[in-house]
């Protein structure tokens, strides 16, 4: 599998509700304390959505100095380091997304038990670190993981639907990568046909599923296959609302990087170009699949036989 392609793990959804900690009866400074919290949490959050992942970290960091003072094992401090450690991921700062990650998750594992499904969402988040680090035994590991915890609370609800699909989603990127692709495959279409519903939970994991069968596809030199499910991707994001931004960065790259295979270079330049120009302002220059675009168009400047703008590219 090309490593410069970016499959999708981490817009699976994650049902950490702020609701489920508010304070109720408490004495009024606790009050205080959680509405300052909440509001700079939902701050971080909606401002990781968008891309603007140094306003994130600024308000997620004023959300952790709170949360630190909470009661120990508070569920707040694994909320705030969970969100914090997406934000270093988004940046390439894997080690401080890692460590942020695993202190969530310890935090939250007694939480987890009255809400298993949650949990495994987040657990399935470390699954995406390590596939994108090189560490496939650990994401295999803990996709394994997130799939045994949804499996001992099987219901027909379709969150739990959602989340299954999510898990699935994750096991087969770390069965692709690990060169097992017909088991791949396998759990791709087992998550499709969970995230087959009409309920709005599972259009993000099925735009996912369908964008990673896009690539698999692209990769074993099935065209057609390959073509039919990132158009199907395509038409799932705009049911997205709002459209989660580095899914949309990522699916469009990766597309005009299937075009460049088929040697249609002038449809991947227009594609590329535009996803230049808007990547700053919408993704952040310094995000991971930034650096997935300007790859995609040194890929495409080799192939138009280019090779100092190429290297140009392959170089920033």
């Amino acid at each position: 599998m090309s490593r410069k392609r970016s499959p999708l793990l981490l817009s699976a959804g994650l049902f950490l509700l702020i609701a489920t900690v508010l304070i109720a009866g408490k004495a009024h400074s606790q009050y205080e304390e959680q509405t300052e919290w909440e509001g700079h949490v939902r701050s971080g959050r909606a401002a990781t959505e968008s891309g603007d992942f140094e306003q994130a970290e600024r308000a997620l960091l004023k959300a952790l100095k709170i949360a630190r003072d909470f009661s120990l094992g508070d569920p707040r401090l694994g909320f705030t380091l969970f969100d914090l450690g997406r934000v270093h991921f988004a940046l390439g700062r894997y080690q401080k997304a890692d460590a942020a990650f695993q202190q969530a998750i310890e935090i939250l594992q007694e939480w987890g038990k009255s809400h298993p499904v949650d949990f495994a969402n987040a657990t399935g988040f470390l699954v995406g670190l390590y596939e994108t680090t090189g560490d496939l035994d650990s994401a295999e590991r803990y996709a394994q993981k997130a799939i045994r915890i949804l499996e001992e609370v099987r219901t027909t609800e379709p969150s739990w639907k959602a989340a299954m699909a999510a898990a699935l989603n994750r096991a087969g990127v770390v069965a692709w990568r690990k060169g097992r692709t017909s088991e791949a495959i396998r759990l791709y279409e087992q998550g499709l046909q969970l995230s087959g519903g009409n309920e709005s939970v599972n259009i993000e994991p099925r735009t996912s599923i369908t964008a990673n069968l896009a690539y698999l596809y692209t990769d074993t030199g099935q065209f057609a296959e390959a073509d039919f499910y990132y158009q199907q991707a395509f038409k799932l994001l705009k049911g997205l609302d709002p459209v989660p931004i580095p899914t949309f960065f990522a699916l469009a790259s990766n597309f005009a990087e299937f075009l460049i295979n088929q040697g249609k270079c002038g449809e991947a330049e227009s594609i590329l170009s535009r996803l230049m120009d808007e990547a700053p302002g919408k993704l952040g220059a310094a995000h991971s699949y930034y650096g997935v675009i300007l790859t995609n168009m040194g890929a495409l400047r080799r192939r138009q036989g280019d090779i100092g703008a190429a290297k140009d590219f392959f170089n920033k």
